[in-house]
């Protein structure tokens, strides 16, 4: 039974690592791995401690007795937000080039443009006020704008 189970994925690794697409899914998800396990660590310290219903803030009162609560509350926010965020974008690079490079076409600019367009279309609209101005004194910045939710 194990053997069997052994050949099939044997052989279906082999029909994956013959097509261009799926190696390069591989070699993106490979490379975004690292800023994924950091992304879920800032995440599960946002969630855990840094939140008003969070578990440890619920059980131990951090947002009583830590100084300067609110402020690491913003930042780890903001921190999980941006991370996601350049992510995202490096996924949409990584992939482009990848593909590009497998190819043999000019991989950079591939990558350039799948990051630059994943930007343009997935922009922020929230960000900008109802007359169409930019919000000046925002304390979300930049990383705001291009936030994906």
């Amino acid at each position: 039974m194990i053997r069997q189970v052994q050949k099939t994925l044997l052989k279906f690794e082999r029909v994956v690592e013959r097509q261009r697409y799926w190696r390069a899914l591989r070699d993106t998800l490979t490379l975004l791995f690292p800023f994924v396990l950091i992304g879920a660590y800032v995440s599960f310290l946002n969630q855990a401690i840094f939140q008003r219903n969070g578990f440890l803030n619920h059980i131990y009162g951090i947002s009583r007795w830590f100084p300067g609560f609110k402020r690491l509350t913003t930042y780890t926010t903001m921190l999980n937000l941006s991370i996601n965020g350049i992510i995202a974008v490096i996924a949409a690079f990584a992939a482009a080039n990848f593909v590009a490079r497998s190819a043999h076409r000019d991989n950079l600019l591939a990558g350039l443009t799948a990051a630059i367009s994943f930007m343009m279309l997935n922009i922020n609209y929230n960000f900008f006020s109802a007359h169409g101005h930019a919000i000046i004194g925002c304390r979300w910045s930049l990383h705001y704008l291009f936030s994906v939710c």
